[in-house]
């Protein structure tokens, strides 16, 4: 492969380093500080101010790696001269994601040894997509806490099962200037806070040991209802009941008390028993145009 940069100092050079060639050429160099090597080949680096400039070597025995820590100074005719490594980064240890992220068009990927994708970018989407080939992935951050931000929502999809798990308390809150609604699981209590709740089903089981309603104004339609129970008990101010037929049967005794009774029918009233007792403390009074007893 052609060196890209003739003057560059390697391994195996015997000309004496570029630094010294350029002073001796008349050159002076200027503008000295530190920078990041930001690619390898060519040889790019980042200074502080994030600018990035190809640069030539002038370091004998030095081989650049991504990642490095190097001094730069820039000559007369604006050429970029490394002249000293501050640090350099291991093997293994690029930052591949400083790779990744080069400005370009087409989408940058990074692969593992056995050329199996690990992370992939692409500037015309502005998408970045992480890779676990094989085996999990565990975001572990044992003293501190973990956030999740995005402009645009977050999504989490599964085959399988997706859980969520918590010492304390589990809070979903969804909020909003109209209102705000949010589910709070604690340990033994499951709360759901909103200005409308609805839940929709072909069928619906509830089974508690103990159950209390409390509401302003309860509505219910349905097309059949059916209660069994040991006791009712119903206590109100007011009870309006209306129906097209009632029908009641009680196996034993039937009572109402109250402080004035009233039956009233528009056509006709019927008691019908083996025996019927009408008693009256004081006044009895039967009235009719006529009246048969038999």
């Amino acid at each position: 492969m052609n060196d890209p940069h003739p003057e560059a100092m390697t391994l195996d050079s015997p000309r004496e380093p570029a630094a010294v060639r350029a002073h001796d050429h008349g050159r002076s160099l200027r503008r000295t500080g530190s920078a990041t090597v930001s690619r390898a080949n060519p040889l790019t680096v980042r200074d502080a101010d994030g600018a990035r400039s190809r640069a030539r070597l002038a370091v004998t025995g030095y081989a650049p790696t991504t990642g490095d820590a190097v001094l730069t100074t820039r000559d007369d005719d604006g050429v970029v001269w490394i002249i000293g490594v501050i640090q350099d980064t291991p093997v293994g240890d690029t930052p591949l994601l400083d790779a990744a992220l080069e400005p370009r068009a087409d989408p940058r990927r990074v692969h593992d040894r056995s050329g199996r994708l690990l992370f992939e970018y692409d500037p015309v989407e502005h998408r970045a997509v992480l890779h676990v080939p094989d085996g999990d992935l565990v975001l572990r951050v044992p003293e501190g806490q973990l956030e999740l931000e995005a402009r645009d929502g977050v999504s989490i999809r599964s085959p399988e099962e997706v859980r969520v798990e918590s010492g304390r308390g589990v809070r979903v809150e969804a909020s909003h200037p109209a209102g705000a609604a949010h589910v709070e699981v604690t340990p033994g209590e499951v709360s759901v806070f909103g200005s409308l709740i609805r839940a929709a089903g072909r069928r619906a089981e509830l089974a508690v040991t103990e159950a209390v309603l409390r509401a302003e104004e309860l509505e219910s339609r349905t097309r059949r209802s059916r209660i069994v129970a040991e006791v009712i008990d119903t206590r109100a101010g007011r009870i309006v009941e209306r129906a097209r037929d009632s029908y009641r049967e009680v196996e034993r005794l039937a009572q109402v008390r109250a402080g004035r009774l009233r039956f009233a029918a528009e056509k006709a009233a019927q008691m019908v028993g083996d025996t019927l007792l009408l008693k009256a403390r004081k006044t009895a009074k039967v009235k009719g145009e006529r009246i048969h007893l038999a």
